[in-house]
């Protein structure tokens, strides 16, 4: 290896603590430059401004250091045997690991080239495709290499509603139990579905790759360390890839297949803007969770539980504790206004209300969303609005009735059974004469919980 050389003159610098540190970072930086063969941040192949980062190897008065740059200090030998010419350090730090295998990776990297915040081409294309030629399902990919040419281009972009697409495939992968099958997915053959994927303030590129056209046999799997992804039992399931700054690669397997069947493609943004987007997203499928223990263990069966996950039943348990009421009551109103579905985007043609309480639009604004923001939810995630809806009536819901009232008419909540809550000529009863068992002209307390309550004691068979 070629010996080299740094000098550092220390005469302008000055004197005092500032100058001191000063001079301690210009050392680390420029031994960092020496011995670990670090480079800039700014450096043609990172696409990252200069003086944008606290990075120790930037030239600002940062200190901080990646993952991958404490990797190459931590095993000089080996880092700098890897990057002992220009071309291959470049190599690495711009992305081009083998990202499960070499086909894959090319793959992987021709379509990142054209599905990235800059250059979106292959999604413009969809779009142009779904105006100018509805009927067409698919585009071929603009691969031109020689290398496994044959198997990239058996690869189609689909042009269906991509976004709705990746929307469901993520709500199944979030969905499934720790050790359970993921739900079956209808997709096409060796098809890419591309598309934008909006994660808290940040939209994400996003291609989804689907091996064949039914997937129904991979099996979810959880953890509350990342590391243990690495283990042997986790991999066989599912790999969780990066390169250092261009995209995250999450895989998913068959039981004893060494081939993928289905693959999610993120863009990752730079450093230099704090975002982990690995472990962002990994918590966001619920693949990484606080506690896999008390995630999977629920302290007692619940009305419905069959037809929700466990992390359902757990927070619907905590829910009810911290309103004071007893959660099978929650779960028998959510059962009765969501048809037994327990869906977060069941919708009523009438009213227009949505979900697992069915929110009106002027409900769900004034608890800060809006019921388009509600059908896109997680039935999980929704459960922070309904624990929102709810707390306001916080000790008072004693009963299956009264929770019923919070929803229907809250003033009905602690009236007595015959206490009439909606009455004829009214455009209240209108809407709900249905409850008016004895059809009197009257909607009592009592003939509204009556179908709620069949609810409750038909979700006892359905308890887990």
């Amino acid at each position: 290896m070629i010996k080299q050389f740094g000098y550092l003159f220390t005469g302008a610098v000055g004197h005092g603590k500032a100058a001191d540190e000063a001079m301690s970072r210009t050392i680390a930086h420029e031994l960092s430059h020496g011995i670990f063969h670090l480079n800039h941040t700014f450096d043609t192949q990172y696409q990252i401004p200069k003086a944008s980062t606290k990075n120790l190897m930037d030239y600002t008065d940062g200190t901080d250091l990646v993952k991958h740059q404490w990797d190459a200090i931590h095993d000089p030998g080996i880092v700098i045997g890897m990057f002992e010419r220009d071309e291959e350090g470049a190599s690495f730090w711009s992305g081009k690991l083998t990202i499960l295998d070499t086909r894959h990776t090319l793959l992987f990297n021709h379509v990142y080239e054209s599905n990235h915040e800059g250059n979106l081409k292959y999604l413009d294309k969809v779009q142009n495709s779904r105006k100018i030629s509805p009927t067409e399902t698919s585009l071929d990919l603009d691969y031109t290499e020689a290398s496994e040419k044959s198997w990239i281009d058996s690869w189609k972009i689909r042009t269906a509603t991509s976004d709705e697409i990746l929307g469901n495939i993520i709500k199944k992968i979030q969905n499934a139990e720790n050790g359970k099958e993921i739900g079956r997915m209808y997709l096409n053959n060796k098809g890419i579905y591309i598309g934008k994927f909006k994660l808290e303030d940040v939209e994400y590129p996003l291609a989804i790759y689907s091996e064949r056209a039914t997937i129904d046999n991979i099996t979810k799997v959880q953890v509350s360390d990342i590391d243990d992804l690495e283990k042997e039992e986790n991999k066989k399931h599912l790999r969780s890839e990066e390169t250092f700054i261009k995209y995250l690669l999450i895989a998913f397997y068959e039981e004893g297949n060494t081939e993928p069947v289905l693959m999610m493609q993120i863009e990752k943004f730079d450093f230099s803007k704090n975002i982990n987007t690995k472990e962002k997203w990994l918590k966001y499928l619920k693949i990484i969770v606080m506690d896999t223990a008390s995630n999977n263990a629920i302290s007692r069966p619940l009305v419905w539980g069959t037809k929700v996950s466990n992390d359902f039943k757990n927070k619907v348990l905590a829910i009810a504790k911290e309103i004071g009421s007893d959660p099978n009551y929650l779960m028998a109103i959510m059962a009765f206004e969501s048809g037994g579905t327990f869906s977060s985007n069941i919708q009523n043609s009438s009213s227009g209300a949505v979900g697992l309480i069915q929110f009106m639009s002027f409900t769900a604004e004034n608890l800060g969303t809006t019921v388009g923001k509600l059908k896109k939810m997680t039935a999980e995630d929704q459960l922070f609005f309904v624990k929102k809806y709810f707390e306001s009536y916080k000790g008072k819901l004693k009963d299956v009735c009264d929770f019923y009232m919070a929803v229907l008419w809250p003033r009905g909540i602690g009236k007595d059974s015959n206490y009439a809550i909606f009455e004829e000529g009214t455009i209240y009863y209108e809407q709900n004469s249905g409850l008016d068992l004895n059809e009197d002209g009257k909607v009592t307390k009592n003939e509204a919980c009556k179908k709620v309550l069949e609810k409750y004691d038909k979700g006892k068979n359905e308890m887990r």
